[in-house]
């Protein structure tokens, strides 16, 4: 950053007393600093054992400090290996080294202790010496002790106090730097020229750059064209007053590729209000861009899609503002998108008062409002996830009102929070009105079937009923309720003859259909009776569905064959006899005629008379019989009546 440059250090003069300060800081600071409670750990070095001594006494009085007092550097150095510091306090005129030459060595090793040279030389070029060589403090032996010893143990808390100072402020900058060397951002400071005086790992790793490429000289990257204009606006923006600011904009990489960037700009003014300098924090966004500009591609085409489809359709956003309304549904509703589209007012297509929609229940996640909207009417869809259905008539739409198969379903975004929902409308209006004269039909025919006083039914393709009519309740004694719940065929079929059925109805699944079959009934109280059942095949595209058919209850009918066959046998008796009777009347007639006609006269003559009366009666009654056995070959023939009779 551009600002005032700090001083090396200044010789000042207090008593006999001379030593670096900065004029910002002032000679209070290290009071001000330096913690009481810590004891401060003193190295003092001098080849006098009695100064040594004496001064160890009067530091040691302060309360806060430590002293080790050594006798040479060498002996310094060994300690400071050994043990821990604050200070340094030492002798200017050493027997081997002298303490200017022993601060120049431990500085050259990197230690930065603090350094105090306490002596009696008071020559000035011998404080600057020590002062350049990286000493902190020069004091001067001599005078009162107690008042030197008082400046020496405040020079001691001071350097002490300002070395830690300046290592947590080199703590606080190293962490710093290392906070933004590890930023992903791109983090850099420039001058209102473009010479850059800092940049992060980030924005160098960016911009292929090394530090000694980039800092100190001037780099701008390449805006693009388009972006010139914006980014000049940008800077000019920025005031005292308004400092800082955000800004996106494309730049032209070396590669010659394109990409975004987003920037935090902070313009540092001086006290004229100039800008000395910018610092700025810097993302590459061109995925959030690219991924943007995808989106809007991909809406407009499945805006596109949507407005092009044969189906009715509109769409709600989050805040149930209609953002498609497509031609198909103008054409359904007649009211034309540009009336609805940024409005919440799609209701009034479909009803006279306003009321939610499906599209608006889900938006709203209300569900559970469904059924007081939709009562009756509507089913979780089975094709599209978390959507619902409904079916409705709708009277303002068309001359005569239509009936709508609607589909309603959310629209969320990558996180699944609802942002919106699309609702598609067809038009089912024929198919409900074919559904409806189909229903009509279905309802003339169980009317009808409820005339007959045969049996009719139908089942499914597991053999359970699914619709009987009123005479097979009666024919059976079981209830609607009892048929809802679920009656098998079989239940009703006597069980000597259920494993036949069963065979039956298996076989009938892929084979011909029997035209007819006799079985005996069940009856729910347990009495059974005789039946002849007429089947045919359910079957739809070839695939099996079903039975349907009629049930005659034979119970009279049995009755009147055994009454025939009975009536028959009479017959066929009465004739035998018949036949037998002739023959028999004949053969005594035959000899009343002869003696007769052998006796002669008036009254064999009168004989004769009655005798032929007699034949032409038998022979009627011939006539008769054979008339009979025509009759009885007639019913047998056609009628079957004493055909077991004559088999036997």
């Amino acid at each position: 950053m551009h600002g005032k440059t700090e001083p090396q250090g200044m010789v000042v003069q207090e008593g006999d007393a001379v030593a670096k300060a900065t004029p910002e800081k002032g000679w209070n600071q290290g009071e001000r600093i330096h913690d009481p409670s810590r004891t401060l750990r003193v190295l003092f070095v001098d080849d006098e054992p009695a100064i040594c001594d004496v001064s160890r006494i009067f530091l040691q009085r302060q309360g806060d400090m430590e002293v080790v007092a050594v006798h040479s550097a060498f002996e310094a150095q060994r300690a400071l290996e050994e043990q821990t510091f604050d200070v340094i306090v030492c002798d200017y005129q050493l027997c081997e080294v002298d303490g200017i030459a022993f601060l120049k060595q431990i500085r050259r090793e990197g230690n930065e202790i603090p350094f105090i040279v306490f002596t009696g030389r008071g020559r000035e070029e011998i404080a600057i010496e020590a002062l350049n060589s990286g000493a902190d403090y020069y004091l001067q032996k001599g005078g009162d002790p107690k008042s030197q010893f008082a400046e020496l143990a405040h020079f001691i808390r001071k350097a002490s106090s300002q070395r830690e100072a300046e290592r947590r402020l080199q703590e606080s900058e190293r962490k710093y730097r290392h906070v933004v060397e590890d930023q992903t951002e791109f983090i850099s400071r420039f001058l209102p020229d473009g010479t850059h005086v800092f940049a992060n790992e980030a924005y160098l790793r960016y911009f292929s750059k090394t530090r000694e490429e980039l800092l100190g000289k001037v780099f701008r990257p390449e805006i693009h064209p388009d972006d010139q204009t914006l980014v000049t606006r940008f800077f000019a923006s920025l005031t005292p007053e308004h400092p800082v600011d955000f800004v996106e904009h494309r730049i032209i990489m070396p590669d010659g590729r394109m990409r975004w960037q987003r920037w935090s700009d902070r313009a540092i003014f001086d006290d004229q209000g100039q800008v000395v300098e910018y610092q700025s924090v810097g993302r590459d966004v061109t995925d959030r861009h690219e991924a943007v500009e995808a989106l809007e591609r991909s809406e407009r085409r499945l805006h596109a899609i949507v407005r092009g489809s044969p189906i009715a359709t509109f769409v709600i956003d989050q805040h149930h503002r209609v953002i498609s309304w497509n031609h198909a549904l103008e054409v359904h509703t007649g009211i034309s998108g540009d009336e609805l589209i940024g409005t919440t007012d799609h209701w009034r297509a479909f009803y006279e008062q306003k009321r939610p929609c499906m599209a608006d229940l889900l938006v709203d996640g209300d569900t559970a409002h469904i059924t007081e909207w939709y009562p009756g009417k509507w089913a979780r869809s089975a094709l599209v996830e978390n959507a619902y259905e409904a079916i409705d008539f709708f009277p303002r739409m068309g001359k005569e009102g239509k009936w709508i198969h609607l589909t309603a379903a959310p629209i969320v975004d990558e996180r699944g929070t609802i942002i919106g929902a699309m609702e598609t409308l067809e038009d089912i209006t024929p198919r409900k009105r074919a559904e409806d004269r189909l229903l009509e039909s279905e309802k003339r025919f169980r009317e009808l079937a409820d005339l007959l006083p045969l049996v009719v039914f139908e089942s499914d393709a597991e053999g359970m009923l699914t619709y009987v009519n009123r005479r097979a309740f009666e024919s059976f004694g079981y209830t609607m309720e009892e048929l809802r719940e679920g009656i098998s065929l079989f239940e009703v079929i006597h069980e000597k003859d259920r494993e036949r059925a069963r065979a039956g109805f298996s076989a009938t699944k892929e084979g011909p259909v029997p035209e007819k079959d006799e079985y005996t009934g069940v009856h729910r109280n347990g009495s059974t009776f005789p039946f002849t059942v007429y089947m045919g095949c359910i079957r739809r595209e070839g695939v099996f569905h079903g039975l349907r058919g009629v049930v005659i209850d034979t119970t009279e009918q049995k009755m009147m064959q055994e009454i025939e066959k009975r009536a028959f046998e009479q017959i066929e008796k009465n004739i035998n006899q018949l036949s037998i009777l002739n023959d028999h009347i004949r053969n005594p007639l035959a000899v009343i005629v002869g003696l007769a006609d052998m006796e002669g006269g008036a009254c064999g003559e009168k004989i004769l008379v009655q005798a032929r009366e007699i034949d032409r009666i038998i022979t009627t009654l011939d006539m008769g019989w054979l008339e009979s056995e025509k009759i009885r070959e007639f019913m047998r023939k056609h009628y079957g009546v004493g055909e077991n009779e004559k088999k036997g």
